[in-house]
């Protein structure tokens, strides 16, 4: 669980002045500041540029300059919802580029606005950030507008639909740049989301197998106990720290926890230490919010070990989770209630929601739980709570494979990638990959997509031989690339980024650096490989400064 370096825009110590530089560019280009004013230290320019009006704040530190394309939608405050889903998709979609909405309170419409960020003005590059501004306003109002004119043709079943598949495609994005419980698997539990045993957070979350419990300390509020006995410690309810009572009744006594774990690994006989934290994140009435952060603590060093050995490392993971209020009874209620109905909906030829094809042929009540809840539960964010239910759906599937129908072997299909995509949330990566790998040859863009960010993210070798497979198997489909569909030919770009992007991690700058600057003329890559070319920069500047200390 070793933190990956993050990629920081970082300005060389020896660059010009960026307000010099950013005049200069703009005189070059025959653009006139239209105002210029001092605040606080930060100068704004309002200026424009290929008909456009835009306005730039350089820093007072003069460490960068932020530039905003304002005001390029308007949109009524009856259609937030649409304008919010525009913009989340559309972020997702572009690393370098940001949109935001505001409330004029004025005429009590919505404004979209652009803005990105450049801490060294480049000619090439800046000119490509103006460009990719002009390119995805004009796709963000066609889609906007195709969106809002389809809205107002369908009925209301239809708009919902319509906001299902646009909720599942923002949820489904590829660029993410960014367990297995203990005991009998096959069985269905019930109140999983009441109950948080400590052994099985640290072999899931924090990932650490047969571990011998030395002691267990609790500090809430004033109280500090101790537990010794290893199946106590196994079994200690972390929610029970902060949750007190049940049922609807259920209140949190305490803001935060400290705990703290003594134990040993089968590898490792000597005793290490754990801290876990736990906060009260919050309460909606139906639901009490709690994060958990778990830091394996540093030991001493031995002679033998170097001070970034992996024994010197603090290494830290945090989860959202949440204690609900309905019974487990209400919840199963819930889940019968929908699956009986997709049951119908589908021997009637209906059109299903997103949650209704994922469940409506699951072969029992308990099953139909399982996938119900857990596809409800990641689409809120809360992954770990998800992953608890699709692995019992998982391993009660897995014990009977061989017996599934075609239709129980699609559903076992989305099983596998929902705990591929979840485990890819959490950072967990070799977890996803064992689930994703199950889904390597189907032939689905979507599964390939989530194996691939498994095996980049996750600094796995594997990344290099499957994308060259991949393109090696398209490339005999297609003679020209221009004969893609676009959908294909998006998944190419896709693993031409993630591959690159691996490339940097195992120190290939140069091979990196022609891959992205292949793309720098390609809308769909353009933004994210200046990202990416001005994070290489950085890395051999360090170097330099590394060996010319």
């Amino acid at each position: 669980m070793k933190n990956m370096m993050k990629r920081l825009w970082k300005r060389p110590e020896t660059h010009t002045s960026v307000k010099a530089d950013f005049f200069a560019f703009l005189k070059k280009y025959n653009s006139v500041p239209r105002k210029v004013e001092t605040e606080n230290g930060a100068t704004h320019v309002y200026f424009d540029f290929q008909g456009g009006h835009f306005v730039a704040q350089i820093k007072r530190d003069d460490l960068g300059v932020d530039i905003t394309y304002p005001g390029f939608l308007e949109a009524p405050l009856d259609e937030l919802q649409e304008v919010r889903s525009m913009c989340n998709h559309f972020n997702a979609r572009s690393l370098a580029l940001k949109f935001v909405y505001a409330h004029n309170e004025e005429d009590n419409r919505l404004n979209v606005h652009l803005s990105f960020f450049v801490n060294v003005v480049q000619e090439k590059a800046l000119l490509n950030l103006f460009n990719a501004c002009f390119y995805f306003q004009r796709e963000f109002c066609d889609d906007y507008h195709s969106l809002i004119d389809a809205k107002k043709k369908q009925s209301e079943d239809d708009k919902e639909a319509q906001q299902l598949r646009l909720n599942r495609e923002l949820f489904l994005l590829r660029e993410q740049e960014l367990r297995h419980q203990t005991g009998d698997t096959a069985q269905y539990r019930r109140g999983v989301e009441h109950t948080l045993l400590l052994d099985e957070f640290v072999r899931t979350v924090v990932e650490l197998d047969a571990v011998t419990y030395k002691s267990l300390t609790v500090a809430v509020g004033d109280a500090v106990k101790t537990l010794t006995d290893t199946k106590l410690v196994a079994q200690y309810d972390l929610l029970g720290a902060l949750i007190e009572h049940n049922g609807e009744q259920v209140s949190c006594a305490h803001d935060d926890a400290t705990l703290t774990l003594r134990y040993a690994t089968v590898t490792d006989a000597e005793t290490e230490r754990m801290m876990i934290v736990l906060n009260h994140e919050g309460d909606d009435g139906k639901t009490i919010w709690l994060r958990l952060t778990a830091c394996r603590v540093p030991r001493n060093i031995g002679h033998d070990e170097s001070l970034d050995s992996e024994p010197a490392e603090a290494e830290s993971v945090s989860v959202l989770v949440a204690y609900e209020r309905a019974t487990d009874a209400q919840r199963q209620s819930e889940a019968d209630y929908m699956w009986k109905d997709a049951k119908i909906k589908l021997r009637n030829g209906e059109s299903l929601t997103e949650e209704e094809q994922l469940i409506a042929d699951a072969t029992n009540a308990n099953e139909a739980y399982c996938l119900y809840h857990g596809r409800r539960l990641m689409l809120e964010g809360r992954y770990y709570e998800a992953i608890r239910l699709f692995e019992n759906a998982f391993s009660a599937m897995l014990t009977d494979y061989f017996n599934l129908n075609e239709k129980e072997r699609g559903i076992f299909g989305d099983v596998c990638y929902h705990l591929g995509f979840c485990y890819n949330e959490l950072h967990l990566y070799r977890r996803a990959f064992y689930y994703l790998s199950l889904l390597r040859d189907d032939g689905n863009v979507r599964h390939a997509s989530e194996l691939i960010n498994a095996l980049s993210n996750g600094k796995d070798l594997r990344v290099f031989s499957l994308t060259d497979d991949i393109m090696k198997n398209i490339s005999q489909q297609f003679d020209k690339e221009e004969d893609l569909p676009e959908y294909l030919q998006s998944f190419v770009n896709f693993m031409r980024r993630r591959r690159a992007y691996s490339l940097i991690d195992f120190h290939q700058l140069d091979e990196a650096e022609k891959a992205f600057t292949d793309m720098l003329d390609e809308p769909e890559n353009a933004d994210y490989a200046i990202s990416e070319l001005a994070y290489i920069k950085q890395l051999r500047e360090q170097e330099r400064d590394d060996q010319n200390p």
